[in-house]
């Protein structure tokens, strides 16, 4: 089973799930959870899954 805390912890497998550096995919992250959260507040609450 995939284990996100796992891939957040090492450099290499972020790289090998993600095609993204660190840096890469924490930019990525940081962009992503402000529109999201933007779209959130516009729409409502975000969907069970």
């Amino acid at each position: 089973m995939l284990n996100i805390e796992r891939v957040l912890g090492q450099d290499q497998l972020l790289r090998a799930m993600t095609g993204l550096s660190r840096k890469a995919f924490e930019a990525l992250l940081a962009t992503f959870s402000t529109v999201y959260e933007q779209k959130v507040r516009s729409v409502g609450t975000p969907p069970n899954r």
